[in-house]
């Protein structure tokens, strides 16, 4: 078994061990690990999205934040304000505020996530959604769009292959999403023990410096991205059934962000960050999309030659099937 290899660490660990610390305890949690050989992942979408991946060769990952249910990262988030207040009452009961200082910086800890759950200083994180099951009806019912539907069929070990990540080092990562919420408030409760036993013996002065000294905004901006890292892998119990994965990406808030474009949305436009693909079948590169699935569909052999075409015109040759679901 393989572990995807961690390319990527939020801002100043050095000086922020704890942040450090709980970061490398949650990602341990949902970093995936998977066979070296037939691990397959699927991603539901209609045809504008089928083709910029075949012609693009690319995958479009969106900000987490601008997501179509922006109530994900809000459930994600929502776990950590619950154990905060958890570990609130723990500190309280047990007598662990001896001073007025002591207290006062865990309010200024409370502030922080108060400011994080209104979106301030979000970080830049982008994901794209995988299923673990094909032709899954629920999925064909949520992401798509009526006789307008495609599933296509990913080898996430070539996906996630160095000579799929561009540049070498590139930190896209893979994550399992978490639907227990015994094992969500297990990781959030431990990882917010592990920085407040840091944060508590910081020197922040006050609830406002701690938004403008340069060295309290770093801790901030990194704290919002341990969490937002965590929080994006949580999910309510009713999804369970989808078996999400999400592909993720982050660029570090200290680097510019000339490689994030935006494009319009649903409800607003929605920044995003592109993953190159290598999709003809080119010596010792294998094809990361392994097959298409035509969705539910009253043309079904129409749309099946179609995509055959699409798929010829950039020379890939993979298998294109229809699904057995009938459509209503």
């Amino acid at each position: 078994m393989d572990r995807l290899k961690l390319t990527h660490l939020p801002l100043l660990w050095d000086d922020f061990k704890g942040l450090s610390k709980a970061y490398s305890f949650g990602i341990n949690k949902v970093n995936e690990v998977f066979p070296k050989r037939n691990f397959k992942l699927y991603h539901y979408t209609d045809y504008s999205g089928l083709s910029g991946i075949i012609k693009g060769e690319c995958l479009w990952l969106s900000k987490l934040n601008f997501l179509n249910d922006y109530t994900e990262l809000t459930y994600g988030l929502s776990i950590f304000n619950e154990c905060l207040n958890q570990l609130e009452q723990t500190i309280k009961k047990n007598g662990l505020f001896p001073t007025r200082d002591i207290a006062y910086r865990f309010l200024q800890l409370r502030m922080l996530f108060v400011d994080m759950n209104d979106g301030k200083d979000s970080p830049l994180l982008f994901s794209i959604s995988f299923c673990k099951k094909n032709n899954l009806l629920s999925q064909w019912r949520a992401y798509t769009k009526k006789d307008d539907s495609y599933c296509i069929e990913f080898d996430a070990n070539t996906l996630f292959s160095d000579k799929h990540l561009f540049p070498h080092n590139e930190p896209y990562v893979l994550r399992k999403i978490l639907y227990s919420p015994k094992k969500q408030l297990n990781i959030a409760m431990n990882l917010l023990t592990i920085i407040w036993d840091e944060f508590k013996l910081l020197n922040f002065k006050s609830l406002e410096a701690i938004k403008y000294d340069q060295s309290e905004m770093a801790y901030r901006m990194s704290l919002n991205e341990v969490v937002y890292h965590i929080a994006s892998c949580f999910k309510h119990p009713d999804f369970r059934e989808e078996e999400e994965y999400r592909m993720i990406r982050s660029i570090p808030v200290y680097e510019n962000a000339n490689m994030v474009e935006v494009r319009p949305g649903i409800n607003f436009p929605v920044p995003y960050v592109v993953k190159k693909l290598k999709l003809q079948f080119l010596r010792n590169v294998a094809n990361p999309i392994l097959s298409v699935l035509c969705g539910p569909s009253k043309f079904p052999e129409q749309k099946k030659e179609a995509i055959k075409i699409l798929l010829l015109s950039k020379k890939i040759r993979i298998a294109v099937k229809n699904s057995d679901t009938p459509l209503r």
